[in-house]
């Protein structure tokens, strides 16, 4: 076996030492894991990556779930929207003036034409 090969061997078993160590001692797995070897300005640089990568997920999560709350709101207003858009077209069905049906579920009679020309083509 030559020299890499076993120095990979190495590096793997002390990785997965690693891992095994940082399961045990959290919860949940970080989101990241930085160890160096060396002298107090490695240590330095490593906390300042630390911070800057922890500040950065968090935004991130932050963007992600704002976003994410953003598509479910969307998801629920088209549903109510529909849901609004068939009750003023029963409401027609039922001899019910546009305007008065408009009027009833709130919206505008320029809106509800509208929302029926996209949904029509």
């Amino acid at each position: 076996m030559n020299n890499n090969t076993q120095e990979s061997k190495v590096q793997l078993e002390y990785i997965n030492k690693c891992t095994e160590i940082v399961k045990e001692k959290y919860e949940k797995e970080p989101a990241f894991y930085i160890q160096n070897a060396g002298c107090q300005m490695n240590s330095l640089q490593t906390e300042t990556v630390a911070g800057i990568t922890v500040q950065d997920y968090e935004n991130w999560k932050d963007y992600e779930d704002r976003e994410q709350q953003k598509r479910m709101q969307k998801l629920e207003d088209n549903e109510a929207t529909k849901t609004v858009m068939a009750k003023i077209a029963q409401l027609l069905d039922m001899g019910i003036t546009l305007e008065s049906a408009c009027e009833f579920a709130r919206i505008s009679v320029d809106d509800y034409k509208e929302y029926q020309k996209r949904n029509t083509k």
